[in-house]
């Protein structure tokens, strides 16, 4: 008869935090190039009165996308890649209790 339930592999956990991490630290890294341009385009919409409140409006959404995008990074490395730590450290340590117990 099979064993019931499931195997888990505590360091492919590990090998999947890491990659969730680096993710995340890719996205900061394109978010840091994102957010220095959307400061600096005070150019970009022309110098009639209505650019400058196309480039008020410009600048908002923009900084609302690299807030809303480094939470997903945030996300990636806290909540995924520490939780995936977490749990693997937590069935290596039920994994010795039950061994050495």
């Amino acid at each position: 008869m099979a064993p019931q339930g499931f195997t888990v592999v505590p360091i492919q956990l590990t090998l999947v935090a890491a990659e969730f991490q680096a993710m995340a630290h890719e996205l900061n890294q394109v978010l840091d190039g994102l957010a220095v341009p959307a400061h600096q385009a005070s150019g970009l919409f022309g110098q009639l009165p209505a650019a400058h409140t196309a480039l008020a409006r410009y600048e908002e959404v923009t900084q609302a996308a690299v807030e809303g995008l480094r939470k997903v990074a945030l996300a990636l490395d806290e909540d995924v890649g520490s939780g995936l730590r977490v749990t693997a450290a937590n069935y290596l340590g039920t994994e010795e209790a039950n061994t050495f117990g």
